[in-house]
């Protein structure tokens, strides 16, 4: 490595200016509440005195949340948000140094943009007279940027590098639930399930490919009291996780 990328000296200076507006309207069995976070940012790196870069941005983050009391059992929740802001100015540096004992890491002399969006669905269900409970709960999540992280070699030795390149990360995901207590043998049974779709950018020895994945698992429980000072719990959990053009791999446990 040049002395020019492994010897130097940076100074950081970071200012903003926050605001954070918010509306909430309630009705009967409902409430609507809208926030609109908006910040003003300037930063500066400077590597010599005759060396120094300057950047603004205006980042707003708006969100929607929705709540509906549907029945004395049931409720409802609608949430959406979106961010648009900078990337970190900690890896604003053309250096190289090490993150850790054996990982080397460059940054770049160049801010990207990233933007996040996500939405969720959330229905519940309580229902105190026959102990039982369940839940249902949709997340979705995308994520764009131009600016990528990524892994390159000198020789054997890694190298975590940032470039300038579009990077983009989807997920949807699936979490439900249900849940009953049985009073006759002091028992608390649940049953847990999960599932994960991504899809993302993956840059490596400068090439960029797309990765899809999906993820699922299931856990049941069982807790039983027998006394003020003893419980028993046993939980099975059974899981899979594939990678498009791999194997499928599955996981089986059993623990009390």
């Amino acid at each position: 490595l040049h002395d020019s990328t492994t010897h130097s000296k940076w100074n950081y200076l970071q200012a903003s200016v926050f605001i954070k507006p918010s509306y909430t309207y309630k009705g009967k069995g409902y409430s609507l509440t809208l926030t609109v976070p908006m910040s003003w940012q300037k930063t500066e790196a400077e590597k010599h005195s005759s060396d120094k870069q300057s950047f603004h941005h205006f980042v707003w983050m708006p969100s929607a949340r929705f709540y509906w009391k549907l029945h004395p059992f049931w409720e409802f929740i609608a949430s959406g948000s979106y961010k648009r802001l900078p990337s970190s100015y900690e890896n604003l540096n053309d250096t190289y140094y090490y993150k850790n004992r054996n990982l080397l890491q460059r940054g770049i002399d160049e801010l990207g943009m990233n933007e996040q969006m996500q939405g969720s669905l959330n229905l519940y269900y309580r229902n105190p007279f026959n102990a039982f409970w369940s839940r249902l709960n949709i997340i979705y999540t995308q994520n764009k940027s131009n600016l990528i992280s990524g892994y390159d070699f000198i020789g054997t030795q890694p190298i975590s590098t940032w470039h300038m390149a579009d990077r983009s990360y989807k997920q949807i995901s699936v979490n439900g639930n249900i849940g009953k207590i049985v009073d006759a043998i002091s028992t608390n049974l649940s049953v847990n399930v999960n599932y994960s779709h991504t899809l993302h950018t993956l840059y490596q020895q400068g090439t960029l490919s797309n990765v899809r994945s999906n993820q699922m698992s299931m856990m049941f429980t069982s807790n039983t009291r027998f006394t003020s000072w003893w419980d028993w719990e046993v939980q099975w959990l059974s899981s899979f996780s594939h990678n498009k053009g791999y194997e499928t791999l599955w996981n089986h446990k059993l623990g009390t």
